[in-house]
């Protein structure tokens, strides 16, 4: 089961701030990484951009779908793409008609990540999607170690 909140903010307005949290299920503390997240859109975005894709927006509810992944990514110390039928069902739900999903484990820097991303044929394939939505977590556990999870939507 997945439980959902959801906030908003301005489309021009970038969090500046990490957080630290303390998983519900797990006691597990994490920290977001804002402005790796925010990095990371804007090269991926750049990217996109010369090469004649969509630009990706983020929503707020698919930043909360793969902050939850990534959350239980981190619970369980593994990648894992478990529960991805019922991802994609809460975005058909909401009127999209395709869900894609990147994951990755130990990426420290946004330039690092969108590389490794476009050496696969298949994180490349999701990235030249040409979605129009995105959500994206970036989450470093106790040690340091960065998850992340991003959503590509139509």
């Amino acid at each position: 089961m997945i439980s959902l909140s959801f906030y908003s903010c301005s489309k021009d307005e970038l969090i500046k701030e990490n957080t630290q949290i303390t998983s519900n299920q797990s006691q597990i503390e994490f920290t977001r990484d804002y402005q790796f997240e925010n990095q990371f859109l804007i090269i991926l975005n750049n990217y996109l951009n010369s090469n004649n894709y969509n630009q990706l927006e983020r929503i707020p509810e698919a930043d909360e779908v793969a902050n939850l992944h990534t959350q239980n990514m981190i619970e369980v110390n593994s990648l894992h793409h478990d529960n991805f039928s019922e991802r994609q069902h809460y975005f058909v739900d909401l009127g999209y008609t395709t869900l894609r999903e990147n994951l990755a484990m130990g990426y420290s820097n946004p330039e690092t990540l969108l590389n490794a991303w476009l050496q696969s044929p298949s994180h490349k394939s999701a990235i030249e999607s040409n979605s129009h939505k995105t959500g994206l977590s970036i989450l470093k556990n106790q040690n340091g170690k960065y998850f992340i999870t991003q959503l590509y939507i139509k």
